[in-house]
C-alpha cells in the first residue's frame, strides 16, 4: 500500500524506498515457495534438470534450464571420533589448536631446567577438532571404513533449485 506523498522530494524518495523493499521481500517469498513446488515435482518424478524453450531464431535458442542440485554437509563428533578409532587415527583425523591457560607461569617454568610434560600440559588446553579431508583421504584410502565412523558424524542434505537462461548456437 503505498504510503501518502508530500513537497518534500527526499520524503517522497524514502517512502518509494521502503515500498519497494517490501515488495522485493514478497518477491522473495514468492521465488521461494516457487522453487519449493518446483523441488517437490521434481523429488516425486525423479526428474534432476528441466529446460524450458523461450525463444528461437534461426541461428540461436534461448531456453531457461532448472536443475535440482543436493549438498551433503557432515559434521563428526570429536568425542565419538576418539571412543571409536585408535589413538594413531584419532590424531590423524583431527587438528589441534593450543590455548596457554597462564602465559606468566609457563614462562617461570620455562626458565626452569627441569620441565616436566605433566607440569606444562597442565597449563595448555587444546581445542580438538576434525579433519574433514584428513577422514576423506583416510576413507578413500581403505584405512577408514563407515562400521570405524558409525555413529561418529551426522549427515544433512541440503536441497536446492538453480534456474539460469542459456543461449546457444542452433546445430
Amino acid at each position: 500500500m503505498p504510503y501518502p506523498r508530500s513537497e518534500n522530494k527526499t520524503h517522497n524518495l524514502i517512502l518509494e524506498t521502503i515500498e519497494l523493499e517490501e515488495q522485493a521481500g514478497k518477491l522473495l517469498l514468492k521465488i521461494d515457495e516457487n522453487k519449493k513446488k518446483i523441488q517437490k515435482f521434481f523429488d516425486e518424478n525423479g526428474i534432476k534438470e528441466m529446460e524450458v524453450p523461450i525463444s528461437q531464431t534461426s541461428k540461436k535458442e534461448t531456453k531457461v534450464v532448472c536443475r535440482k542440485a543436493e549438498r551433503v554437509t557432515v559434521k563428526y563428533d570429536v568425542d565419538k571420533l576418539k571412543e571409536k578409532l585408535d589413538d594413531e587415527l584419532f590424531i590423524e583425523v583431527t587438528k589441534r589448536s593450543y590455548i596457554i591457560k597462564d602465559i606468566n607461569a609457563m614462562i617461570k617454568l620455562m626458565k626452569d631446567s627441569g620441565v616436566r610434560a605433566k607440569d606444562f600440559k597442565a597449563l595448555i588446553e587444546a581445542k580438538i577438532t576434525p579433519d574433514t579431508q584428513a577422514i576423506k583421504r583416510l576413507y578413500d584410502a581403505g584405512e577408514l571404513n563407515m562400521k570405524m565412523l558409525k555413529g561418529t558424524y551426522q549427515a544433512t542434505i541440503s536441497k536446492s533449485i538453480k534456474i539460469t537462461e542459456e543461449t546457444g548456437d542452433k546445430d
